[in-house]
């Protein structure tokens, strides 16, 4: 019998998916707004408005003003159309 709430063990089979890859690791957009820093004087590069997102090879250096942030293997980004769309098959 399955159990409907045991996790899928991998990201990309055929069996989760069928015929559309699977984007998972690709979902995440942590979006911040009108942000408030405190502590340090020199805020100068401070921003007030930007999006992380993950880094996926070939597929995030290629966003729009995004710069990558090694210590977080990410991108933080001050391009406003970033979101994500999501539907059901």
């Amino acid at each position: 019998m399955t159990n409907f709430f045991e996790p899928p063990m991998s990201w990309a089979n055929l069996a989760d998916c069928g015929n559309f890859p699977c984007t998972g690791p690709k979902n995440t957009v942590f979006s911040f707004s009108n942000i408030k820093w405190v502590g340090n004087k020199n805020t100068a590069n401070a921003l007030e408005n930007f999006t992380l997102i993950p880094k996926i090879e070939t597929y995030t250096e290629k966003f729009p003003d995004c710069t990558a942030l090694e210590g977080i293997n990410g991108h933080i980004c001050t391009n406003n159309d970033l979101g994500i769309l999501v539907w059901e098959s």
